[in-house]
């Protein structure tokens, strides 16, 4: 580095040293020495030729180098730019590496959102849902992520646990209120593209659950409703007896 080296320039094959060492490193005092001097450079400029600094080192995990930059450089971070391919937002990186931890700091720091969207329209918790981790959905969920946000094709996070028959996800997503009757573009709902019985049977009985919830409040309307009393608990009725045909497939 006192000759002149420079840091940010890129190989043949489209990495500059600072990738090379993230994806080799996670030691912040070494990262220093290559950051230090033209951190202001290397913070705006590619990394890769796909990615840039913060998303890489999400994306290899370094746990210890994304939290010295992002504590001691957060005024030179717009995470809005620090994307990599299909514009993925480091939090994406780090929802696909399944990184609790990693993204338990991300969401603790101040004006990190939830809800960033990649060129499909697809959002760290969209991703998690498809991907399955029950942990990290769950984390990003109790940090405000929408639940009904769907990508370019209209499916949403249901959507995709419900194909890949993510059980503990469909469950969390439901009781929480997502929408069980979402049509995508094709026209098809979470329940539409379940892939095994199974999972069909637990959204159905999940839906009946919370409905079941909601107008057992009926029982309080005043007598003047009777018609609508009536009518609602007729159809609590029929919730209920759906709910006993379920309840042995649980």
């Amino acid at each position: 580095m006192n000759f002149g080296a420079q840091p940010h320039k890129l190989d043949a094959s489209g990495r500059s040293s600072l990738y090379i060492f993230l994806s080799c490193h996670d030691n912040v005092e070494a990262f220093k020495i290559l950051f230090e001097t033209h951190c202001t450079v290397l913070i705006r400029e590619k990394c890769h030729q796909n990615e840039y600094l913060l998303y890489s080192a999400a994306k290899f995990n370094r746990y210890n180098i994304v939290r010295y930059l992002m504590e001691r450089h957060a005024d030179l971070i717009d995470l809005s730019l620090q994307h990599g391919p299909n514009n993925e937002s480091p939090l994406h990186a780090v929802v696909r590496n399944s990184n609790e931890e990693l993204l338990t700091f991300f969401l603790s720091q101040r004006n990190v959102g939830v809800d960033y969207l990649d060129s499909f329209n697809r959002s760290p918790f969209m991703l998690s849902c498809k991907l399955g981790f029950f942990g990290v959905t769950k984390l990003l969920y109790d940090k405000g992520a929408q639940l009904d946000l769907c990508d370019h094709d209209g499916d949403t996070g249901l959507h995709y646990a419900a194909s890949r028959n993510w059980s503990p996800i469909i469950e969390l997503l439901i009781c929480n209120g997502a929408d069980v009757n979402a049509r995508n573009k094709r026209g098809l709902s979470p329940y539409n593209v379940a892939s095994y019985e199974t999972t069909k049977s637990l959204i159905q009985y999940l839906t009946a659950k919370q409905l079941s919830f909601a107008f057992k409040r009926v029982r309080v309307i005043e007598d003047e409703n009777s018609f609508l009393k009536s009518q609602l608990l007729s159809m609590l009725e029929r919730i209920e007896k759906l709910e006993r045909q379920q309840t042995p497939q649980q």
